[in-house]
């Protein structure tokens, strides 16, 4: 008994000493600085960017991890135009993934972060576009080097938290700066195979005049990566760039926002709220009148609560509910809520100058399930003549059939099958 006493003492007192070790020996035994030229040169060969701080330092936690600070980090582009100012960074790597031959990075903050980044007239990024200008180059050495690695990485990303942020986007042409910049940015519960948690306030302004500020949480699936390998990326020719679209009509709001978006068997689901306040912006040159809008999502349904000024003396209010039910592509069944969901949510006695009708959440078809109530012979034959229609409608032209309704004299929709975004389409 003695005997197991003394052994049971030794394999404590090794590790107590290991464990102090942990704490004393390896912050002193490690000193990152003198590294920094290697670093700067892998970062140099891999990224082309150069890098430059005052001091990294390494320390150890009682949960076995390890701990990198980093401070007044500078991040550049080789021609020296700065991307990155970061006054303090504090990384954490757990060991025990790392005897798994997994690396884990369990969290990062970042403290008094500045990212500059350009934007050019069609509405692409030069951070954008140099990312994937190094991805297309490397691609080869990359997928080479990656399949030599002994150690993978874990697709649980770390939690990122950035204070006292700014994000600055200068539009060169249009002569206009815009900035976000806020008190906290957090980013939680990452899996790139799974879901995200993003929340953030802060305001965005436009050449330092205040236009939107912001508190939003969000809390979504992550939709899966197609299984073929990208062997070259592209930017698309456009994009839209709301900075210049939020200057041009002087658009203010204060912006809300907790949402959960889920997936479940192909089909979303949104559960929270959105609410816009204070809206207001210029119309044929007068700003208009302060608006709300309100949106409520519970799976299918969307509860509507606004006050909206549309010119200076005209106002919309829609209180309603809409229900988006199953997905479909049955004609009938979509004119059939599109109805409902008009009579239930406009006001009648109201002049109306225009109805937009969108379908979100469009997926390609599949196998149908049909409920106890659905007639699939009759939606077989809808679908066959839906078809058809289109069929004659891309051989003979739109006008080559048409319902009854649309020969009257007072309709419309002849002359609107001849038009292109309102425009002469040059069809007879």
């Amino acid at each position: 008994m003695k005997k197991f006493k003394i052994v049971g003492v030794t394999i404590l007192s090794l590790l107590l000493i290991i464990y102090i070790a942990f704490f004393i020996i390896i912050p002193n035994l490690v000193n990152l600085n003198k590294y920094k030229p290697s670093i700067q040169k892998i970062v140099s060969d891999s990224a082309a960017l150069n890098i430059d701080y005052d001091d990294m330092h390494l320390y150890a936690t009682p949960n076995f991890s390890l701990k990198i600070l980093l401070k007044n980090l500078k991040i550049k582009y080789p021609k020296g135009n700065e991307i990155i100012n970061l006054d303090k960074a504090e990384t954490t790597i757990p060991l025990f993934p790392i005897f798994a031959k997994t690396l884990r990075i369990s969290s990062v903050n970042l403290n008094g972060i500045s990212l500059s980044l350009n934007i050019d007239e069609k509405g692409h990024y030069d951070l954008e576009k140099y990312i994937i200008e190094q991805i297309n180059k490397n691609k080869e050495k990359e997928t080479s080097a990656v399949k030599q690695l002994p150690i993978k990485y874990s697709p649980e990303m770390p939690k990122i938290t950035l204070k006292n942020y700014i994000i600055s986007v200068e539009d060169n042409k249009n002569k206009l700066l815009s900035k976000l910049q806020g008190d906290i940015i957090k980013i939680d519960d990452f899996n790139l195979e799974k879901h995200i948690k993003i929340a953030a306030n802060g305001l965005l302004t436009e050449n330092d005049k205040k236009q939107i500020t912001y508190n939003i949480k969000v809390n979504s699936y992550i939709p899966q990566a197609t299984n073929e390998e990208q062997t070259h990326f592209e930017l698309p020719e456009e994009l839209f760039n709301p900075f210049l679209q939020i200057a041009k009509y002087n658009f203010n709001a204060e912006l809300t926002s907790d949402l959960k978006i889920t997936q479940n068997k192909d089909k979303n689901s949104i559960n929270g709220i959105l609410n816009l306040d204070k809206i207001s912006f210029k119309s044929q040159g007068t700003m208009l009148p302060e608006s709300y809008l309100h949106l409520n999502f519970k799976n299918d349904d969307i509860k509507i609560d606004s006050d909206f000024y549309t010119a200076k003396n005209e106002k919309t209010d829609i209180i309603g509910e809409i229900n988006l039910g199953k997905k479909t592509n049955i004609y009938s069944e979509m004119q059939e809520r599109v109805i409902s969901a008009f009579e239930k949510n406009i006001d009648k006695l109201k002049l109306i100058r225009r109805v937009s009708i969108e379908f979100c959440n469009i997926s390609p078809e599949k196998i149908e399930q049909f409920d106890m109530f659905s007639d699939p012979q009759k939606i077989l034959k809808e679908k066959n003549l839906t078809k058809s229609i289109i069929s004659i409608h891309e051989k003979f032209g739109k006008n080559a059939l048409l319902k009854g309704i649309d020969l009257n004299q007072s309709a419309t929709q002849r002359e609107r099958n001849k038009l292109i975004g309102g425009h002469n389409s040059g069809e007879n």
